[in-house]
């Protein structure tokens, strides 16, 4: 009877973990997805995406993130291990030394020290983690922020000048600069891991204070900002921005006619109901009820525009 109970429990268990794993790719997907309509300046209202789609791109949101601090770690891992293997071999040659007093003695004096003055060495401590919350973490939005106020990339793209850090941003989306992009992505997600680190030091040292909550309520509140828009990030700097040549036929004659020229129409979405179309010659946006589509081609997804892609 034990058995069934523990594993009634263990199922429930895994199923409220797979509900939470679940809204977490959703959510993630979500603003995903809204962060790169906005980029490239679509109304969310003319889009119907069901919850399949936004977990697909929650999870390969995951798995980049993922690969990219795997990516980080392994150097941190090598640089690690050689630092430690170093202090090891100091500290065996140290205590098979008539140094081996002396450092036993540093030790207890150490110690001794650490618990009288334990309060000041934490208050310095967390002297250092504001200092580097309002010289670091606080400017440090701006590479998330940055991104984010790029938009209407679909009606927009000519004439840009590198003068300001969007107009960077923005010229490197239009010509395909993938690994640019990437870099300043790995920039953001950094960013978002010191965050992370900065919180935990702060709630470590801050652990015997009474007003533990109250001084580290700044570091959370970055952090979470730091998290929400990592997921937008990436809809603007990652996901490409690329759409599938169509030629359609339809009541329109004139659109008809339009869509036999090559790359013209590209399609943004179709669903049972609709098709949505950009016209790149005019840079408008046709939305065209599936009961007046005689026939349609879709081709091959192709960039949108088509350029660098080796970030030259």
């Amino acid at each position: 009877m034990n058995i069934f109970k523990e594993t009634a429990k263990f199922i429930g268990w895994l199923s409220g973990s797979l509900a939470g794993v679940g809204a977490i790719l959703l959510a993630c997907g979500y603003l995903v997805t809204q962060a790169n309509l906005h980029l490239l300046g679509l109304d969310v209202l003319l889009f119907q995406y069901d919850n399949k789609y936004y977990l697909q791109r929650g999870a390969s949101f995951i798995l980049y993130a993922a690969n990219l601090i795997i990516e980080i770690l392994i150097p941190l891992a090598c640089v690690f291990l050689t630092i430690l293997a170093f202090l090891v071999i100091f500290y065996l040659v140290l205590t098979r030394t008539r140094l081996n007093k002396y450092f036993e003695s540093c030790k207890f004096k150490l110690a001794n020290l650490n618990e009288k003055l334990r309060w000041l060495h934490r208050t310095l401590i967390f002297i250092v983690l504001a200092f580097l919350f309002f010289v670091h973490l606080l400017p440090g939005l701006d590479l998330l922020k940055k991104p984010l106020e790029i938009s209407d990339l679909l009606y927009n793209t000519s004439h840009l000048t590198p003068s300001t850090e969007n107009n960077k941003i923005k010229e490197r989306l239009a010509n395909g600069q993938t690994v640019e992009l990437r870099n300043h992505f790995l920039l953001v997600l950094i960013s978002v891991i010191e965050a992370g680190i900065l919180l935990l030091l702060a709630w470590r040292v801050t652990s015997i204070w009474h007003l533990q909550f109250l001084m580290v309520s700044p570091f959370a509140i970055i952090f979470i900002l730091y998290i929400i828009l990592l997921p937008m990030v990436y809809g603007v700097l990652i996901i490409p921005i690329e759409f599938a040549p169509i030629e359609i036929k339809c009541g329109d004659k004139m659109l008809s006619n339009k869509s036999g020229t090559l790359d013209r129409f590209r399609l943004l979405n179709k669903t049972d109901q609709e098709f949505v179309l950009w016209d790149s010659t005019e840079k408008k946006v046709f939305w065209i009820p599936k009961e007046q589509v005689e026939s349609a081609v879709i081709r091959e997804r192709r960039p949108l525009f088509p350029g660098r892609t080796d970030g030259k």
